[in-house]
């Protein structure tokens, strides 16, 4: 089952995604969002190894039956930033419609 609501579209999203503000991208089940960055740095001592670290800021809304408002995508969370470019963001590329079940 899959909640009822506007999912991002496919393709590029580098604008929605790349600060953290109320825009959100909105992915389904088995869905997911592909990030390539440039790794180029200076080489690595003898003995040393290097890691990535991915900081992600977002919410999770599940189906379980305590979750409010459990079979939709909306209402969407909102922490108090920018509407204004929220809203443009959010309408330019969460336009891909799904209803439900």
């Amino acid at each position: 089952m899959t909640q009822a609501g506007l999912y991002t579209g496919f393709g590029r999203i580098d604008q929605l995604v790349s600060s953290s503000d109320d825009a959100l991208a909105i992915i389904g089940p088995g869905e997911e969002i592909h990030v390539e960055f440039n790794a180029a740095l200076a080489p690595l001592r003898a003995g040393w190894s290097r890691r990535f670290v991915l900081e992600a800021n977002g919410w999770a809304k599940d189906m379980d039956l305590y979750t409010r408002d459990r079979d939709t995508l909306d209402p969407l969370p909102v922490s108090g930033r920018n509407a204004e470019m929220r809203d443009r963001l959010n309408q330019r590329y969460n336009q891909r419609s799904w209803h439900g079940g």
